[in-house]
């Protein structure tokens, strides 16, 4: 594959945050991190709820050229699928299962196939390259998040 970290960094990615997740303590599950922030067990929920709808995208890219995305509200979203009271564990492992199965859709599509585009109505043409490539800044965002839970005196 000519982008070879993209696989790597789909399951290193998922597997350090579904591991900062394992070692965050309960008492941390609902803790406060600022306006407009999720909750650790709304980040989880969040990631485990996305990451079939992020795969997905890419197979519109993959199966339908020329299509366009459906945008959604993550805020909307997470009162609608009540983020705030899904078991924290259940998450990781739902995550971590629907992580693996869009590091496999990366591994096993052909990149002519990854390199079609679609429209999405706020970002614009994306490739299902562009797609995967989003997944690992996602990632980074909420592992800093829970890094900074687990390491007292970084920066949040």
């Amino acid at each position: 594959m000519k982008h070879r970290y993209l696989v790597p960094g789909l399951l290193n990615g998922g597997e350090l945050l579904a591991q900062m997740a394992r070692d965050l303590p309960e008492s941390l599950y609902d803790q406060d991190l600022g306006k407009d922030r999720f909750t650790p067990r709304e980040i989880i929920a969040h990631l485990a709820d996305w990451e079939p709808i992020l795969r997905a995208r890419v197979e519109l890219a993959i199966n339908s050229p020329g299509s366009t995305i459906q945008a959604h509200d993550e805020g909307q979203r997470a009162i609608d699928q009540n983020y705030a009271g899904q078991d924290f564990m259940e998450c990781v492992v739902r995550f971590q299962q629907e992580r693996a199965r869009t590091a496999a859709l990366a591994q096993t599509t052909a990149e002519d196939r990854l390199a079609q585009v679609v429209h999405h109505p706020e970002a614009g043409p994306m490739s299902g390259f562009d797609l995967l490539a989003f997944i690992p800044g996602h990632d980074l965002y909420h592992l800093q998040q829970f890094y900074a839970l687990l390491t007292p005196g970084s920066e949040s």
